[in-house]
């Protein structure tokens, strides 16, 4: 009988290393999807900035742009009444 218990014994320490080794892969597995996820948080969040920084520079070009086409068109409309005169 005490071999039988030995045995039932020895089973239960071997699942019970299985089920252990098993948690701590899917931790492991868990940590470098974690790890993934913050090093993309990161990259995004950089592509962010320089999005926001060409989106600054963009708005600003166009600013100056039709500026530019309102002075032409103000002094094509001058020229016109000029002429008109």
């Amino acid at each position: 009988m005490k071999n039988n218990k030995n045995f039932n014994n020895d089973n239960f320490f071997n699942a019970w290393a299985m089920v252990t080794g098993i948690l701590q892969l899917m931790d492991y597995n868990l940590n470098v999807r974690q790890v993934d996820n913050d090093t993309l948080l990161r990259h995004l969040q950089r592509q962010d900035q320089v999005l926001e920084k060409q989106n600054k520079e963009l708005q600003k070009q166009t600013h100056e742009y039709l500026e530019k086409i309102i002075m032409q068109n103000e002094e094509i409309i001058r020229r016109l009444d000029k002429n008109s005169l």
